[in-house]
């Protein structure tokens, strides 16, 4: 666990389908979260995250 603040645009998890609706979440996702903004069901593709902790640039999604 990060043990710290976090904040996000979304609960997309590298290799599973892309959430655009609050019911494709999972009971514990929605258990280890403060707060969920309902925006409706979102259009539009998903981000790209990369991993800049390395010496490296690795795409993680």
């Amino acid at each position: 666990e990060f043990g710290k603040p976090f904040i996000t645009t979304s609960l997309n998890i590298s290799g599973k389908p892309v959430i655009k609706n609050l019911k494709d979440l999972t009971k514990n996702m929605v258990d280890c979260v403060d707060v969920i903004i309902n925006a409706g069901i979102l259009k539009g593709r998903p981000s790209t995250v990369y991993d800049l902790s390395g010496p490296k640039i690795v795409k993680i999604r």
